[in-house]
């Protein structure tokens, strides 16, 4: 998208010591979202270049019951509503939602980014390799 960007750095710590660091702007296309093949199913796929993302989109009902687990890879999870808000995964190793209830009726989208570990826990966007998930409809009782 055209436009002024602002990139932020910030000290981790509260040490406010000073040291180098390198920043990279990635122009790799983006491909559209992937529609989810089918509920209760295992899907792979893979981070294949830094900073990849994968989309997937599904069609969701008000009240509608989902689990989305990763099953492996390196990968962190956030589910968006219809709207474009966060409906669950908003922080690192976001890997697990149990029975969320989608708010509304309408395509969702799940987007599967890189994680990594470091010695603070932080994201790594240089992660890259396969991974599965899976979409769950969970057996709900009134």
């Amino acid at each position: 998208m055209t436009g002024t960007y602002t990139i932020r750095v910030r000290d981790e710590g509260s040490d406010y010591e000073t040291s180098s660091f390198t920043i990279g702007v990635s122009d790799q296309p983006t491909a559209p979202a992937t529609t989810l093949p089918a509920f209760n199913e295992v899907i792979t796929g893979a981070i294949d270049a830094i900073a990849d993302v994968d989309d997937y989109q599904f069609v969701g009902a008000a009240g509608q019951v989902v689990t989305v687990q990763r099953i492996s890879g390196p990968i962190d999870l956030t589910l968006y509503g219809p709207d474009g808000t966060i409906v669950a995964g908003t922080g690192a190793y976001d890997d697990y939602f149990q029975k969320i209830t989608l708010p509304t009726s309408g395509v969702y989208s799940l987007r599967l980014r890189p994680r990594g570990r470091t010695e603070d826990w932080s994201q790594e966007s240089d992660d890259t390799g396969s991974y599965s998930f899976a979409v769950w409809k969970p057996s709900v009782s009134p």
